[in-house]
């Protein structure tokens, strides 16, 4: 019966978002609906509530208040992959432009959690949704040290060669936001080399992020300024070049 009610309930909130809005308590539901332990129950009970987050700004007060974003929090421990992958744009349209909700992630586990979504899972989506919201909270000063302090930094790296665009470009601006946090890590030989090689393409995008990242990573880090830029970028002539450019100071 409850399984029923659930798929009604996913249909009337593609149709009737602002029905559930002003007259349904739908923080309280993502709450009382997550604590099944039916999995059909759970997708189509997440299902329900991206609906209205994506239909109606007033639902989003409504789950925080209900205490919906730590309890989705709670479910990145599920398995299924489609399922995770609306929970965490369920996160994302909770957290883009509120502090609060970043730090209720934070609050809840969830840098590790989406760490470890990005080590050990390959379904693109999943992966870009997870990079998606990872860029966001990645401009939280909190979050940004507790992502680095996760292994964020060679979790992201991981995937720059992927062949999927839009993953890389949200890994780049990632690893951007937060390398001014990891200028203390050391071993990151195969990240910088791969950096170097993204200054040399031809998208903007690209080419920016490579460089900033290079420039927080590399200052104030002797192992990784000299043994990796010098030796693996080849020549002293494209090193100075580099940091004439981003750290004039540097070179005196």
């Amino acid at each position: 019966m409850l399984y029923v009610c659930v798929c009604l309930f996913v249909c009337l909130s593609v149709c009737l978002p602002a029905f559930f809005v002003f007259f349904v308590p739908v923080g309280s539901m993502a709450v009382c609906w997550s604590r099944s332990q039916v999995e059909a129950v759970l997708f189509y009970a997440i299902t329900t509530i991206h609906n209205l987050l994506l239909h109606q700004e007033g639902s989003k007060m409504a789950v925080r208040l209900g205490g919906g974003l730590q309890r989705m929090v709670s479910l990145l421990s599920q398995t299924n992959v489609k399922f995770l992958a609306i929970t965490i744009d369920c996160l994302h349209l909770l957290a883009y432009g509120n502090q609060e909700s970043k730090l209720s992630i934070l609050g809840s586990g969830g840098p590790a959690e989406l760490i470890r979504i990005m080590r050990f899972y390959s379904y693109e989506k999943l992966l870009w949704t997870t990079s998606r919201l990872l860029k966001v909270l990645s401009v939280c000063h909190m979050n940004k040290q507790a992502i680095v302090e996760c292994g964020g930094i060679q979790a992201l790296a991981h995937h720059l060669s992927s062949r999927s665009g839009r993953l890389v470009q949200n890994c780049m601006w990632c690893l951007r936001n937060l390398s001014d946090a990891a200028t203390h890590l050391e071993n990151l030989g195969g990240l910088l080399q791969l950096l170097i090689q993204f200054l040399g393409v031809g998208d903007f995008t690209y080419v920016t992020c490579a460089a900033g990242i290079l420039s927080n990573l590399t200052c104030n880090n002797p192992q990784n300024k000299v043994k990796w830029m010098y030796e693996m970028k080849g020549t002293e002539n494209e090193y100075i070049e580099f940091y004439s450019l981003w750290n004039p100071c540097v070179l005196k």
